[in-house]
């Protein structure tokens, strides 16, 4: 097997440069998608043991929203990593693989939240190696329990190099914050970017459906002749 690896350096670099390009576009994407998510999510905090009907429908769509965020963020960042022009339209054109996503989600969280309980270090190695299951949902069209396992299967052996990406991602977004919040608009198109890079280095290891080898049929053995008719 191939060693699989990609460089973190790299990968940030790709994020930053990218992000640079294309800075326009990141900040009404951010600024849209941080809308979305305010509008449901600043009623469902104000609705919290007040009404008990609202909070929950509120906590739904806060949800739902949620959902179409990671979809429309690993669509946008796939297709910079493949060197294609994101639009608007990303936003919403993830949506027919809603149901998928939203199934590897509750998945990958009742993973990670097992381990979690289980002294902590198992979620967090869960959580690392089964990360990328919505780009493989997305970007191999598998369901969601194929694409924890593909997840499962393309960073193998790049664990710690997954780690210490990550670890660089929060620390640039820290700096992005730190810098009167407006580095954000910077730092985290150059995470989300670079997240993207990571997998498709990682993924370009692992061939595509159609193109893996599928057992050749066996040939049914030949029928035995009839016998011949007895002699007059």
């Amino acid at each position: 097997m191939a060693d699989k690896k990609f460089l973190k350096k790299e990968a940030i670099g790709f994020g930053w440069e990218t992000a640079k390009a294309n800075i326009g576009f990141f900040v009404l994407f951010l600024l849209v998608i941080w809308l979305a998510q305010a509008i449901f999510n600043v009623p469902s905090g104000y609705y919290w043991g007040r009404y008990y009907f609202w909070s929950p429908i509120f906590s739904l769509l806060s949800w739902v929203v949620g959902v179409f965020v990671g979809l429309a963020v690993i669509r946008v960042t796939l297709r910079f990593n493949r060197g294609e022009t994101a639009e608007f339209e990303d936003l919403w054109m993830g949506y027919p693989k809603f149901l998928e996503f939203l199934v590897g989600s509750i998945l990958y969280g009742l993973l990670v939240f097992a381990g979690i309980l289980l002294l902590i270090i198992p979620g967090i190695y869960w959580a690392v190696r089964y990360q990328f299951y919505g780009y493989c949902i997305i970007d191999r069209d598998v369901g969601p329990v194929e694409a924890m396992k593909m997840s499962g299967r393309i960073t193998r052996g790049s664990w710690w190099n997954l780690f210490w990406l990550g670890i660089l991602q929060a620390l640039v977004i820290l700096l992005g914050a730190l810098a009167c919040l407006v580095g954000l608009f910077w730092a985290m198109p150059t995470a989300m970017v670079a997240h993207a890079y990571a997998y498709m280095k990682l993924a370009a290891y692992e061939p595509p459906a159609a193109q893996m080898p599928v057992a050749e049929p066996t040939e049914a053995p030949p029928a035995a002749a009839p016998p011949a008719p007895p002699a007059e």
